[in-house]
């Protein structure tokens, strides 16, 4: 109960942090800039006090070894390429089919300024700043939402309970952000639904991290869409749809995670890790790195 109301605290104070900035700027649709540049920092040092704590407590206080919580070493490099090569894929390969047939259009080409000021930085050192903020955010959410939180449930209800309500945790979360909308909040839904069992099957949180930061910065950072309501420095400003029925299928100023045929790809990917685990089991074969839930607690 600690660790989870220490980490909605924090969660909700940057939340807020979110609603006061938004409401400063007083604009329609996704954040701009400048508001997204200081929500990230936000996020970041939210992140940079919340993570040591998480690990201390899961650590130590819950007795978990690091395997438990799904910190290994072993494989981390290669789970974690698997799952940003899954993002990308996800993200990367629908949004640039329908920008080559038309339905994104070029407002801004290596545009990435801001970050450091009203004097801008250097392109590059802006989006490597973005993608490193991104980063963090993701391994923190990954390390609360799939670490604790999922740990915990497992051993409190069956697998797919556990999923599921993790899941409604890491949706919860994006509550509060710009352009929030029931379809926004199913797509992180279902995106969480995936995380959790890549975590799972996996037996590692290197795989749903490297998802996580893949998915974010390929929308963000190299195709300049929103991602969950805010626009970061990107590679290449693309402007999101504004048709009724491209909104509906693309996602609109909240992100791609919006729009029918990206959660149906999330959804798609979650189905095809179910089935890998059941075959899995079926073949008798444990998931490389052992069961999450038996690294709860340790026995070190």
């Amino acid at each position: 109960m600690g660790t989870a109301f220490l980490f909605l605290l924090a969660q909700g104070g940057a939340m807020f942090g979110t609603a006061i900035l938004y409401r400063l700027a007083d604009e329609p649709g996704p954040a701009p800039d400048w508001v997204s540049e200081r929500l990230l920092g936000v996020a970041v040092a939210t992140w940079v006090i919340a993570i040591p704590f998480g690990l201390v407590f899961g650590r130590w206080a819950l007795n978990c070894s690091w395997d438990g919580l799904g910190l290994q070493r072993k494989g981390l490099g290669a789970a974690a390429l698997r799952g940003a090569v899954l993002g990308m894929a996800l993200a990367g390969i629908p949004i640039g089919l329908f920008w080559l047939l038309g339905a994104y259009s070029v407002t801004v080409e290596i545009e990435a300024t801001g970050i450091l000021g009203n004097g801008g930085a250097a392109p590059a050192i802006a989006i490597l700043l973005a993608v490193a903020g991104i980063a963090v955010c993701a391994f923190g959410e990954e390390l609360f939402i799939r670490g604790l939180a999922l740990g915990f449930l497992l051993q409190k209800m069956p697998h797919l309970h556990a999923v599921v309500i993790s899941s409604l945790l890491f949706s919860a979360l994006h509550a509060a952000n710009p352009e929030s909308s029931p379809s926004s909040l199913f797509g992180v839904f279902v995106a969480g639904l995936l995380l959790a069992e890549l975590r799972l099957q996996r037996a590692n949180l290197w795989a749903p991290t490297g998802l996580h930061l893949a998915w974010n910065a390929t929308i963000a950072v190299f195709f300049g869409l929103p991602v969950s309501g805010f626009s970061l420095p990107a590679v290449v400003r693309l402007s999101p749809p504004d048709g009724r029925i491209e909104t509906l299928f693309l996602g609109g100023p909240f992100g791609p995670e919006s729009g029918l045929l990206f959660i149906g790809a999330l959804l798609l990917a979650w189905l095809v890790e179910i089935r890998r685990g059941r075959r899995a089991v079926r073949g008798k074969e444990a998931p490389p790195g052992g069961d999450l839930s038996e690294g709860h607690p340790s026995e070190s």
